[in-house]
């Protein structure tokens, strides 16, 4: 069985099931040696974090937000003179949500998080480094990825300047202020301690490999393959936020989305794919509203449908490839 299942206070929080679909253990279990004994004949894999954990991450994902927006402006004003340094805080807390029983909760709890600037910020940071790790990138670079999508919008600081807002940008592609990538590369060259690539990022994070993008229109072969992963992290974050042209969609509606655009030829699928398949793997058992309001968990994808799984409600199990008037929202 590849899929992992959660334990959280030591309370299974799944139905665990043979690959004969005979039930081993039910969801409520209270997990004794004997039940991990069990699983391990059966090679289940599990998961065991406390709900302080969860707490725990929650409150470090506050924090880092409240540093990048402090931090963003202290940039944009030209008023910081480390700018590794002054993002430590945030590679403290990458390296504790990137320890492997940690990937399950940032990449579900990513998409509850409004765009606003500083939010998709350290959600694209995240992302990129998340990704890097799902291809096997090495170790350092994996750091640098998530300094790349941290300071990926940057330049945007430098257009609230100019026009006197406060808070946050539309950040649908149709609207916003092309000008902020380079105003981000401007910002961000030079910089002390800074790879070369975190302001290469800022520049080109918005092309695309079929060379529909900007601000260059560069094709594949031009784009450095770790801005590349920032691009799909930023439009995956972007998809799932309610600042996006059309609304908000669901998390597996944007993995299909940038499927999509990986056959397209926008994104890279040796990317996008790799990471959809992650993001599969672990929705499986994950509670999910259907679009008339009922709540269900999924059960199972088939190959190529991300957005119509078998859900079950209750006791009810529900093929959503075959009840088409129903879809997820959330």
């Amino acid at each position: 069985m590849s899929t992992t299942y959660k334990i959280v206070n030591g309370i299974l929080q799944h139905d665990i099931y043979t690959e004969g679909g005979v039930l081993l253990l039910s969801k409520g279990t209270n997990m004794q040696e004997s039940h991990m004994n069990l699983l391990a004949r059966h090679a289940v894999k599990t998961e065991h974090i406390t709900e302080c954990e969860e707490e725990v991450n929650d409150v470090k994902y506050n924090d880092a937000v409240q540093h990048m927006k402090q931090l963003m402006g202290e940039v944009a004003d030209g008023n910081v003179s480390n700018l590794e340094d002054a993002i430590t805080p945030f590679h403290s807390l990458l390296e504790d949500m990137l320890q492997e029983h940690n990937l399950l909760h940032m990449s579900r709890a990513l998409h509850t998080q409004d765009a606003l600037t500083y939010e998709h910020s350290v959600n694209v940071g995240f992302l990129s480094a998340l990704i890097g790790k799902i291809l096997n990138v090495p170790d350092a670079l994996i750091g640098k990825l998530g300094e790349m999508g941290l300071l990926h919008d940057i330049g945007k600081l430098k257009i609230q300047q100019e026009v006197g807002l406060e808070g946050s940008f539309e950040l649908s592609e149709e609207s916003e202020d092309k000008r902020h990538t380079q105003y981000g590369y401007e910002l961000l060259k030079g910089s002390p301690g800074i790879h070369y690539l975190v302001p290469v990022a800022a520049l080109l994070h918005h092309e695309a490999c079929d060379g529909s993008g900007y601000p260059h229109g560069y094709t594949e072969e031009k784009i450095p393959f770790p801005v590349q992963i920032v691009t799909v992290a930023d439009k995956y974050d972007r998809l799932c936020s309610s600042e996006v042209a059309g609304g908000k969609v669901s998390p597996l509606d944007a993995a299909e989305r940038i499927k999509r655009d990986s056959f397209d030829g926008k994104l890279n699928p040796k990317i996008v794919l790799p990471f959809v398949n992650y993001l599969k793997q672990h929705f499986v058992h994950q509670t999910v509203t259907l679009s008339d309001g009922q709540v269900g968990e999924i059960i199972y994808f088939s190959n190529d449908e991300l957005t119509k799984p078998l859900v079950r409600v209750g006791d009810t199990f529900i093929d959503l490839k075959k009840e088409t008037n129903l879809r997820i929202i959330g």
